[in-house]
């Protein structure tokens, strides 16, 4: 099943939803930036996690677009 179909039935069971996601952007991870309301995304203060959290940012304005586009709002 998609990760939004899961959200969807337990949304109506908890209040808070924490997903562990890998630190690498995936088809996982994408799918589930279509899915959630918000992200909390930690990095080290060390320069190439700095760098790698630049990727994560252009893959978090990509899914901003896509959900502007299925009517979602913007990630929080």
């Amino acid at each position: 099943a998609r990760v939004s179909a899961v959200m969807g039935r337990l949304r109506k069971e908890y209040d808070w939803i924490l997903i562990d996601c890998p630190p690498k952007m995936a088809e996982i991870s994408y799918q589930i930036l279509l899915a959630v309301d918000g992200l909390l995304v930690p990095v080290q203060t060390e320069p190439k996690a700095v760098v790698s959290f630049v990727e994560t940012q252009l893959e978090i304005v990509d899914a901003n677009g896509r959900r502007a586009n299925m009517g979602l709002p913007p990630l929080r």
